[in-house]
């Protein structure tokens, strides 16, 4: 079984890694999740009944008799399948188990994703690259495990391994084989061009959720752009060969100036490969370094994501559907980054997301638990009622304002990002023009 069972308090949770079906319980029976999860037969503990009141022992068993139901029935297959989305949408929508999971995890400041940077190295060098090193390696695997250990104690649910390149780590898969024996849910982000047969066929093995390979280009050789050579017919046969090992492969095409005019070639070539999750995102974050880079070269302008993604996006039938993503509060957080989610770099630093680059805590100093501790202090200070641009905005409610690629391209988390402005108005206005709104 690839089941991840989690509980919190008054709540669990359950997430099959195979089909991406998830079950959301709530109330004092919710404990009794991990039983019946184990053992859909195991008897009643007596501890559970005993901690309840007298007159509210038979209420207390007849929930926990309901929750072995359910649970037998989500085991039975009987719960519709839901694609796993990582991103916090909390607002207005359809209730699934996902999103009531993300709900509490944002309200109660549970981490339930983990992202992690196992190093900077890179085999290709972007010119466009969010790193603005690609030197460090990354911690131990020791160092790992033992973040592991923290990352299970503290609630975490799904742990995604990213670079640089992560597969210029030679013990990457004895890294994620320790998560995925300690029960973590495991995405892999890479440029595939690394991956041969075995190391697919050990990705296949640790049961892993989504393998998201991005695509930098359709042809072979040397590349300005990425200032290296570029194997895209290498890539195209690793492709292949996840999908005939079974996994569940994504491709992430990057969209630019570059690449504009050339996206229904891209769509034919990929969709060929066998591919049906291909996402084309024109949001190109900035380099770490600071300030406008090259990066602002190859951004389209809203008129081009209008006037020419927009078209593109119509025939293949790949419009975003926007959700609602916060209650508009003057004292309320830019965004959830830190509240559920944190990402770790390869020097150990915790941020609140790999785009906020807040330096919360290093684990190789202090432990994640007083990290965490500390992060609602570190946090408060970024309100979005100091973002007066963003309070006076007809979609403030549907973006989440990145005050991270804000710092970086200004220097003030208080400034929106105008790439982050446009991207957030043309994918809010895609699903206007969907429905026949207003132009």
């Amino acid at each position: 079984m690839g089941y991840i069972v989690r509980t919190y308090p008054d709540i669990g949770f359950m997430f099959d890694v195979v089909t991406q079906r998830s079950f959301f319980t709530e109330g004092t029976a919710s404990q009794l999740l991990p039983l019946f999860s184990e053992d859909i037969k195991a008897p009643i503990p007596g501890k559970y009944l005993f901690e309840v009141p007298l007159e509210f022992r038979d209420v207390a068993l007849g929930d926990a008799e309901f929750l072995r139901k359910e649970v037998q029935d989500f085991i039975d297959g009987k719960s519709a399948p839901e694609k796993h989305i990582v991103e916090s949408n909390i607002g207005e929508g359809i209730e699934t188990p996902f999103r009531k999971l993300m709900t509490y995890a944002v309200k109660d400041w549970k981490i339930v994703n983990a992202s992690i940077e196992v190093c900077y190295r890179c085999n290709l060098n972007c010119r466009f690259c969010y790193l603005s090193n690609h030197n460090s390696f990354g911690m131990s695997r020791e160092q790992y495990r033992n973040l592991a250990d923290q990352l299970r104690e503290a609630g975490t649910i799904f742990v995604m391994f990213t670079g640089g390149e992560a597969f210029l780590r030679p013990d990457i898969i004895e890294i994620m084989s320790d998560y995925h024996q300690k029960g973590f849910a495991l995405e892999l982000k890479t440029n595939g061009t690394l991956m041969d047969p075995k190391t697919i066929d050990c990705l296949r093995t640790l049961n892993i959720y989504n393998l998201q390979v991005s695509i930098y280009g359709l042809e072979n050789g040397y590349s300005d752009l990425l200032r290296a050579n570029y194997n895209f017919e290498g890539l195209s046969e690793n492709i292949k060969i996840a999908i005939q090992a079974g996994l569940p492969i994504g491709l992430a095409v990057l969209v630019g100036k570059h690449n504009i005019d050339q996206l229904d070639r891209y769509h034919e070539v990929l969709t060929n490969l066998g591919v049906n999750d291909i996402f084309y995102s024109p949001y190109i974050t900035p380099n770490r370094s600071g300030g406008i880079g090259f990066e602002s070269a190859i951004r389209l302008s809203r008129s081009e994501m209008e006037n020419k993604l927009l078209p593109f996006l119509y025939r293949i039938g790949g419009l975003s559907n926007p959700t609602k993503y916060r209650d508009c509060n003057c004292d309320g957080p830019i965004c959830f980054a830190g509240h559920d989610q944190i990402a770790i770099s390869p020097g150990g630093t915790i941020y609140p997301c790999l785009d906020f680059q807040l330096k919360l805590g290093n684990m190789l100093e202090d432990d994640l638990n007083s990290i965490l501790a500390r992060r609602k202090d570190i946090l408060s200070q970024y309100t979005l009622g100091k973002m007066s641009k963003c309070m006076k905005c007809n979609i403030v409610e549907f973006c989440d304002s990145c005050p991270g690629t804000a710092l970086l391209e200004h220097g003030d988390y208080a400034v929106p990002s105008l790439h982050k402005c446009d991207v957030s108005q043309f994918n809010l206005r895609t699903l206007i023009k969907e429905k026949g709104g207003d132009n």
